[in-house]
């Protein structure tokens, strides 16, 4: 808080500095006493105003995530349609979350040992992934800045975070789901707005081109996957595999799959005879492919709890991610494998494969034989 005089006038102004913004006028007066008095009043009248933008009801950490989904809502979707502020709103509202902890706080007092507090908590209360958690406090630092409060966030270690590790698949696991997926082709079940649909052949094709891939189940991958992409090739030992290209990081990745994807993308051409270049590989009339996404999700959920496999035997949820874990651990445990190779060409790295894939690639060990012989019954 200070007041001082510019060139061009005798008056004295004053400026105030509130939350780490700047705010200036003219006291009309050329009195230094009388200046800082009506300067005192000013900072006054402004922080028991209700409306004005720096009272003390509008420095609560409601108010500012309110003020900071608004501010999302002006920005444009990506190309996917994807929005923003619905995510930021979803992490914001979430039971046991941000609101719920620091709601009616002022942000002004907000510090380091309350956002330490909560990243403590927030894992117990709601078993939430390390991801999980970073999402939260990306979305806290945010909200934050909208206050212009900077703090020092805690670093996740494993003392306190650790990662969630996907259900995967084992071999006995995986043959079931791969022929109870071509059984269950047809299968219908309803949503939750009372439509009815219906389990797709594609899904069946997708989950063994998935675990021998090791694609990503989302936009950008497995589902960007067209016909005019494919080309199929050959070992010295006439193995046939296909390799694609595939946008990672702003880099084109040529892509390098297993056998079985072959059989599973040869067995899907001839379903149908008379496909475009331009076609994706799966489900093709979902044109619109966050739709698609959303759509196979549901279908592979209804397929594993038809079969009673939605849960792993200690009790792991699996997702389309499942497969992409199994494909993983699949090539990982094949005798003197190259692990920098699968990290390259399943784009993780050698840590994340310790720490998520290892201890699981030991359980099967015979995996390469069942991986030769699984091209004898797609």
């Amino acid at each position: 808080m200070s007041i001082y005089k510019r060139k061009d006038s005798p008056r004295f102004y004053g400026c105030l500095r509130i939350n780490g913004k700047y705010y200036r006028k003219c006291l009309n007066t050329e009195n230094r006493n009388e200046g800082e008095e009506l300067l005192f009043q000013w900072k006054n009248e402004l922080l028991s105003d209700p409306d004005s933008p720096v009272s003390e009801k509008n420095q609560t950490f409601r108010y500012f995530s309110k003020n900071l989904v608004e501010k999302e809502k002006t920005y444009p979707p990506t190309p996917s349609g994807y929005h923003m502020y619905r995510f930021t709103e979803k992490i914001l509202n979430r039971e046991n979350g941000l609101l719920e902890y620091f709601g009616n706080t002022d942000i002004r007092s907000i510090k380091t040992s309350d956002v330490d507090n909560f990243v403590t908590q927030l894992p117990l209360k709601k078993k939430l992934t390390k991801s999980s958690v970073k999402q939260h406090l990306n979305v806290l630092r945010k909200v934050l800045n909208m206050g212009d409060v900077k703090l020092r966030f805690p670093r996740l270690n494993g003392s306190t975070l650790k990662s969630q590790r996907r259900g995967f698949f084992n071999k006995e696991e995986y043959r079931e789901l791969r022929d109870k997926s071509l059984e269950y082709v047809g299968h219908e079940y309803k949503l939750h707005n009372g439509t009815t649909h219906h389990i797709d052949r594609d899904l069946h094709d997708l989950i063994v081109f998935m675990v021998g891939s090791s694609l990503r189940p989302t936009i950008s991958e497995i589902y960007s996957v067209q016909h005019k992409h494919i080309t199929v090739k050959e070992t010295r030992k006439k193995t046939k595999y296909l390799e694609f290209p595939l946008n990672r990081k702003n880099q084109t990745m040529m892509i390098q799959t297993l056998p079985t994807s072959y059989y599973s993308y040869r067995d899907l051409c001839k379903r149908r005879k008379n496909y475009d270049p331009e076609d994706y590989i799966f489900y093709p009339k979902w044109t619109n492919r966050k739709h698609c996404m959303s759509i196979v999700s549901r279908e592979f959920k209804e397929l594993l709890e038809q079969i009673g496999m939605r849960f792993s035997q200690v009790g792991e949820k699996r997702t389309l991610y499942s497969l992409r874990h199994t494909s993983i651990i699949f090539n990982i445990s094949q005798p003197g494998v190259d692990l920098m190779d699968i990290c390259r060409r399943s784009d993780t790295s050698l840590k994340m494969i310790h720490d998520w894939y290892y201890p699981e690639s030991q359980l099967d060990m015979n995996l390469p034989k069942f991986l030769r012989e699984e091209k004898l019954s797609l």
